[in-house]
């Protein structure tokens, strides 16, 4: 994990790093993965850092994912339900939320605003004197739908709904999303020019993964055109 600039924003290749077991702190860490049960024990372990430190936590993610979550943090003695009684944690349907601010497919920041900004500070209400830890998945479900304009939108407004809140935000990207260097330049610009030094970082780690993905495929055979197609989810 690095801090790019000084800035609050954190490029991560590992949420397990020494930096997150700590109380956290008001920062932005973009996750890049390519293994989701990679991402999944890297997010459990996220939350159960803040959750063990008594801290609010709050999970929007897909079904899926939010059930992986739970098995892996049960198996740590930490229950989702329990959790949940107590107020200490906001467990939401990324597409169930999405559905509740997209207008005409896109954000609509009053009604984002409206229900992020209440349960953040809510959160914070509960817990004043520590900082809300935050994961989200509705960029990248925007992002995998092909829904550019929207993802890139939502992700300034969670940039901008960060503004004087103490809030540790971890967003997810599965790096098939950016095999075309232009998208990690789309994502990057967002945010200003915060966003543009958090790029320099990313795009090289984006590029190290690239090269690491074209040798697996030459290894195994994999034409450049068939490893494009199917990072696009295109069937051969």
């Amino acid at each position: 994990m690095r801090v790019v600039g000084g800035s609050s924003v954190i490029v991560s290749a590992d949420t397990r790093a020494p930096s997150v077991d700590t109380p956290a702190q008001p920062n932005h860490i973009v996750q890049f993965y390519e293994d989701d049960s990679y991402l999944c024990d890297s997010v459990a372990h996220f939350i159960a850092v803040g959750l063990a430190n008594g801290e609010s936590v709050c999970v929007i993610a897909t079904a899926e994912h939010r059930e992986a979550f739970a098995a892996r943090l049960a198996r740590r003695g930490f229950s989702v339900d329990d959790a949940q009684a107590r107020g200490q944690l906001v467990w939401l349907d990324a597409r169930e939320m999405l559905a509740k601010f997209l207008v005409e497919d896109l954000p609509d920041w009053t009604l984002f605003s409206g229900i992020f900004g209440g349960i953040i500070d809510e959160s914070r209400r509960r817990e004043p004197l520590t900082c809300v830890r935050a994961y989200g998945e509705m960029v990248d479900v925007l992002w995998r739908a092909g829904n550019k304009q929207a993802a890139l939108r939502l992700e300034a407004m969670w940039n901008e709904l960060a503004r004087g809140r103490s809030l540790s935000l971890l967003c997810a990207y599965v790096m098939g999303n950016f095999y075309r260097s232009g998208d990690a330049e789309s994502f990057g610009w967002q945010g200003g020019q915060r966003g543009r030094k958090t790029l320099l970082e990313a795009g090289a780690g984006l590029r190290r993964c690239s090269r690491r993905r074209e040798q697996r495929d030459q290894q195994n055979g994999i034409s450049d055109q068939a490893a494009a197609d199917r990072a696009l989810d295109i069937p051969n």
